[in-house]
């Protein structure tokens, strides 16, 4: 397969290549919704598009197996503090929005199709930048713990760098930057967990979480769209940053640098 070898080769352009096609088909996904009649039908067919082309990508690539591997418990303890922490957070602004008798929630059909989109951005993009770039950054460099937190690093900075996109989409390049930074911690966070456990399910399940807590507003109520939830951020969401960073530290200690290196092995050989 062409496009696995050139990966293969070329790790590094090859998953920024991979991020940049994101972009790109996130683009033609949101043209084909401006062809189609305006309305929710139309809004499930690009929910549905943006879970069927990740997929198709990842199989196209070769990654098919990302989704069949990997230990769920070992994952979920590696990632228990993100899965408690985001869970809460989403609990909570449910709760205050229970409790706000201004809430002006959307309908039922509306709220379903807010709940596809935080499950299909769970999927997207723990499919692509987890079980696609994760990967293949792991077994290109992933044979030492030197390896393992540059291939930590590159994922997390390609992860973070590619929400700079939103800037298209109208949000204010100053919020767009503080995103970024924060998805890049983020982002080596997830890869750590991953990299722990390997089970993919378990990414996705916390990337909803953090999610819906974070697009509450937007999702659920018709108070805030995405754009003017990202816009809504304030530079002291960046304080989790070095909680984030520690506990990926903590997650590669040298002490636990074996289980890592024998998942990336594992991995590997499911890649041939």
């Amino acid at each position: 397969m062409k496009l696995k070898k050139y990966l293969r080769k070329y790790p590094i352009p090859g998953c920024i290549a991979v991020a940049l096609s994101v972009f790109v088909l996130l683009g033609a996904v949101s043209l084909l919704r401006k062809l189609l009649p305006a309305g929710t039908p139309a809004d499930y067919v690009r929910q549905f598009v943006n879970i069927l082309w990740p997929l198709a990508l990842t199989l196209l690539l070769g990654y098919g197996w990302c989704y069949r591997r990997g230990d769920f418990v070992k994952t979920l303890l590696a990632g228990l503090f993100a899965f408690v922490l985001f869970s809460l957070a989403f609990l909570i602004r449910l709760g205050e929005s229970l409790l706000d008798d201004g809430t002006s929630w959307k309908t039922a059909a509306g709220i379903c199709l807010g709940i596809i989109n935080i499950l299909g951005i769970g999927f997207r993009e723990e499919t692509i930048f987890r079980g696609v770039i994760a990967n293949n950054l792991g077994i290109a460099y992933g044979k030492d713990l030197r390896g393992v937190w540059k291939a930590v690093t590159l994922s997390g900075l390609i992860f973070g760098l590619v929400h700079l996109t939103n800037i298209v989409s109208g949000v204010n390049p100053a919020r767009a930057a503080i995103q970024v930074i924060s998805a890049c911690a983020i982002g080596m966070y997830y890869t750590a967990i991953y990299f722990r456990g390997g089970n993919l399910w378990v990414l996705m399940m916390i990337h909803c979480f953090t999610d819906a807590g974070g697009l509450f507003r937007s999702a659920f109520t018709t108070a805030a769209t995405v754009v003017g939830e990202i816009n809504d951020l304030s530079i002291t969401g960046l304080i989790m940053i070095p909680v984030y960073l520690g506990i990926t530290a903590f997650l590669l200690r040298k002490k636990k640098m074996d289980a890592v290196l024998e998942n990336l092995r594992q991995a590997a050989e499911c890649d041939r």
